[in-house]
């Protein structure tokens, strides 16, 4: 009886397998019928779905000695330096020398955090008392420090 067909039920063609086989009608009314979803539905059957995009977190607060801190533009970096128990914030371009520090004014006993707004390179120098500190670059590429800022939600966000 090979290749033999019998109707199984609700009218699907079998080839004595046991398992009904589709004719290309009720293919092509299934295929209209499931559209753009028939995609999403066999592969969701065969275990394989589209790789989510991983969300790149917000950056971290940094309040460690020595580790530099890139800005968003990748052009500079903030890092904090001690000399002696004094701790101050150092600003590197990108061959990692430095260019611009502040007067030390932190201890080893009390690290501030530094932190960059993801929009600009704005840096943000946050104290243990909570006080912050804003240091960016003028039009004229001048960095200058603005002490006791008013900290933008962004970076509050991330504290």
């Amino acid at each position: 009886m090979r290749g033999l067909r019998r109707r199984g039920a609700g009218g699907a063609e079998s080839t004595g397998g046991g398992r009904p086989r589709l004719t290309r009608r009720e293919l092509a009314v299934a295929a209209l019928t499931l559209g753009p979803s028939a995609a999403a539905m066999l592969a969701g059957c065969t275990g394989e779905s589209e790789p989510e995009t991983p969300e790149t977190p917000d950056p971290t607060p940094v309040n460690e000695l020595g580790v530099e801190v890139p800005a968003p533009s990748g052009e500079v970096s903030a890092v904090l330096d001690a000399a002696g128990d004094s701790v101050g914030v150092m600003l590197r371009d990108a061959e990692g020398e430095d260019f611009w520090a502040d007067d030390f004014l932190y201890t080893r006993d009390a690290l501030p955090s530094l932190l960059w707004q993801t929009d600009a390179d704005v840096l943000w120098v946050i104290a243990t008392d909570g006080s912050a500190t804003r240091i960016a670059a003028d039009d004229s590429g001048a960095w200058l420090m603005e002490e006791d800022a008013e900290v933008p939600e962004e970076i509050s966000a991330r504290l």
